[in-house]
């Protein structure tokens, strides 16, 4: 079992049939690789979730860029509308 858990495998269990001081810790020894690998589990899940939250973030922010691009955009034309006014009612 501690070969498996030294290369990082949590799939196996040790099979207990003492129940003296060894078959208590082969025992704390599965319940040690138990507890690692609903451990890991939720690594994985919480590092998922963080990815799909960073992509919607980026795509929020994608958004947000175009819309002031497009403001702006709109910001110049009335710029060049009201110089084009003050223009003509100069003349």
């Amino acid at each position: 079992m501690s070969t498996f858990l030294a290369k990082g495998d949590l799939t196996h269990e040790i099979k207990i049939s003492n129940k003296d001081e060894f078959g208590q810790m082969m025992n704390n020894l599965n319940h040690t690789s138990s507890l690692l690998r609903a451990m890991l589990t939720k690594v994985k899940e919480h590092a998922q979730t963080a990815s799909l939250t960073s992509e919607y973030f980026l795509a929020s922010a994608k958004q947000s860029s175009q819309a002031s691009d497009e403001i702006s955009s709109m910001i110049q034309g009335v710029a060049v509308g009201a110089e084009t006014q003050t223009v003509s009612s100069k003349e």
